[in-house]
């Protein structure tokens, strides 16, 4: 029974490493627990955020914020949800739990990658957020749709104004182009209104005398 259950462990490593996919690499390593230490060396530079919630609440929202993004979980513990990016890339990250009260939990995303990090942080973060804020008697459809729509929101860009005139604010550009086309109007309706002069007595003088 022993020697059956070492070839097993023998097959599956070999497996392992004959493989050339990433995943199977990457889920290797998972299970020697090396992406596990890779994330939580790099905790100190996580991206934080503390959530008006339980530790409970805030863990299980996580999951389904995961889900909904499509990322690949690979361990759990009780302090700690370590992910794939997605089934595709299999950058490894970290989401990290602490307890502040029985109220509040600051949730805490790290990886070796800066950019896999920011972009987890930020469609999970709007994802609790807006998870945080639904009724409990939601479908699961209705709650995916909505997380998809809310992360949508958060790409969008940010309005500018359209500066015609780079010296003059754009804000104020508008109120001066009034200001001169009243002004011009008001020198129109003054010349128009204005009585028509009298000739001089010396233009009647300079007449011929008729004999």
């Amino acid at each position: 029974m022993k020697v059956l259950k070492r070839h097993l462990i023998l097959l599956a490593l070999s497996i392992v490493v004959l493989a050339g996919c990433a995943s199977f690499k990457e889920t290797g390593r998972g299970i020697l627990g090396i992406s596990t230490k890779e994330i939580e060396a790099k905790r100190q530079t996580a991206v934080k955020k503390v959530f008006t919630c339980d530790y409970k609440t805030a863990y299980d929202k996580t999951l389904v914020a995961l889900a909904n993004m499509g990322s690949y979980v690979y361990t759990k513990k009780d302090d700690l949800i370590a992910i794939y990016v997605s089934e595709e890339n299999t950058t490894v990250v970290g989401i990290f739990f602490k307890a502040i009260d029985p109220l509040n939990t600051q949730i805490e995303v790290s990886s070796p990658s800066t950019y896999a990090k920011e972009l987890v942080a930020k469609k999970l973060f709007g994802r609790i957020d807006l998870l945080l804020t639904l009724k409990d008697d939601l479908k699961k459809e209705d709650i995916d749709k909505l997380m998809i729509a809310n992360d949508k929101t958060l790409n969008e860009p940010e309005k500018s104004f359209e500066v015609i005139d780079e010296n003059i604010n754009p804000v104020s550009q508008p109120v001066v182009k009034e200001e001169v086309k009243a002004t011009q109007e008001l020198k129109n309706e003054t010349v128009a209104a204005a009585p028509e002069q009298p000739k001089t007595e010396e233009s009647n003088m300079a007449e011929p005398i008729k004999q």
